[in-house]
């Protein structure tokens, strides 16, 4: 399973600018529970009137966390199956 050293949106396995995608990578988790937990926050959230306020800060993350590049740092992806970094 890859992972990601740093916080990085994913590109390769997004739905919705990558931001759940980086978060799973980064945290090494499965995507799919990052992707519930975050619904149920959202909806409970939505329950209490901060719908909104929960989106626009997925929102704004899309803009702050970067993209995951290969080129810029290659030692933001590591291999977790091997023990080692991949180049």
């Amino acid at each position: 399973m890859r992972q990601f050293s740093k916080l990085m949106r994913d590109e390769h396995d997004n739905i919705f600018f990558g931001v759940l995608s980086g978060i799973a990578l980064h945290l090494n988790l499965n995507v799919i529970f990052i992707r519930i937990a975050f619904l149920f926050a959202f909806l409970a959230l939505s329950r209490y009137g901060l719908g909104f306020e929960f989106s626009l800060i997925y929102l704004i993350s899309t803009l702050i966390i970067p993209n995951y590049n290969s080129d810029y740092d290659s030692s933001s992806l590591t291999d977790t199956d091997s023990g080692c970094e991949t180049e």
